[in-house]
């Protein structure tokens, strides 16, 4: 960073800490941080030292909104020092393990979810949970949700569900001290391989979430969405995904706070740039306690928090 670019860097840093990031400005960031190792180590030490890594590599939608998370400035020494406790669990790990895959995942998030972009459906098992169950063992894992403790619910504690008869209800969590209820499924892209090799291609998810108002007043609650590609099937690990022997090729996520609203539902888009190579995919849907620092000897419960309405779409490069 011995160059005018440095203050450039700074800038484009400081506009995607706002959540005013462009997607032209997120293009010269990435150019920027694939280009000068240095500005890779101080990008990372950004995020640690602001608390804004959570955010920054779930990702950020471009455009002149502020489509990420409002800054929190209440206790942030406290977030300072121990910021990597309330990462989830799978960012922990990509954190510590390749700070260029974190890097490129980042940026990959900034794009604008596509409104009204025809796309290709792709196979989702009981995206709107009518079914009634989900699965509760490693036996089956293509084309099923697994993760955390949920299950499926009618209307409940005054939330209706968005589509159909019922909804998920994420329970809590599985796995010390997390502060995250998360719910898994994979996609198999082999079907349409030649596709992909046709050119580039987006894929985009988003997904419904709600709360009931009277369980957010322990403190705020974070939805998300995030997509994993891989390419090679992930299913051989699921008690700890997405942390498993093959990283995945990027991923890209967003999030939301909960609102006090249960009459409507929030919905969060994430849309990702599919590598060369992509087979496989993981659609996350999590929920996490925001403003917690403190270690939990029990799992953290979740008693009023929805999800319902999952799309995966596969979009034309040009969309």
């Amino acid at each position: 960073m011995n160059t005018p670019d440095s203050g450039r860097f700074r800038e484009l840093v400081g506009r995607l800490s706002d959540g005013m990031l462009t997607l032209q400005e997120g293009a010269e960031l990435n150019q920027l941080l694939k280009d000068d190792p240095i500005a890779q180590e101080m990008y990372l030490d950004h995020l640690f030292v602001d608390g804004l890594l959570e955010r920054e590599l779930v990702g950020t939608a471009a455009g002149p909104y502020p489509a990420g998370l409002p800054p929190r400035p209440a206790r942030r020494e406290a977030r300072r020092s121990d910021t990597s406790r309330r990462l989830p669990r799978w960012l922990r790990s990509l954190a510590v393990g390749g700070v260029s895959l974190a890097i490129g995942a980042a940026v990959i998030g900034w794009m604008r979810p596509s409104e009204g972009a025809v796309g290709r459906p792709l196979p989702l098992t009981d995206s709107s949970f009518e079914s009634g169950s989900l699965v509760a063992s490693p036996t089956s894992l293509l084309a099923s949700w697994y993760g955390d403790d949920a299950d499926v619910v009618p209307d409940h504690l005054g939330v209706k569900p968005l589509e159909g008869n019922r909804m998920l209800r994420f329970v809590r969590s599985t796995t010390k001290p997390e502060n995250s209820c998360d719910l898994y499924q994979i996609i198999d892209l082999q079907s349409i391989e030649k596709e992909l090799a046709e050119g580039p291609a987006h894929i985009e998810a988003s997904a419904a979430f709600n709360a009931a108002p009277e369980t957010l007043q322990e403190g705020d609650c974070i939805f998300g969405v995030t997509v994993f590609a891989y390419s090679e099937d992930p299913s051989g690990k699921p008690h700890v995904w997405p942390l498993h022997s093959e990283t995945p090729l990027t991923f890209s996520g967003n999030q939301t706070r909960a609102d006090d609203d249960a009459e409507s539902w929030q919905r969060v888009h994430t849309r990702l740039s599919l590598p060369a190579g992509s087979k496989f995919l993981i659609v996350q849907l999590s929920v996490m306690r925001s403003g917690d620092d403190e270690d939990h000897d029990q799992p953290t419960e979740f008693p009023g928090q929805f999800a319902d309405g999952v799309s995966v779409r596969l979009l034309a490069s040009d969309s």
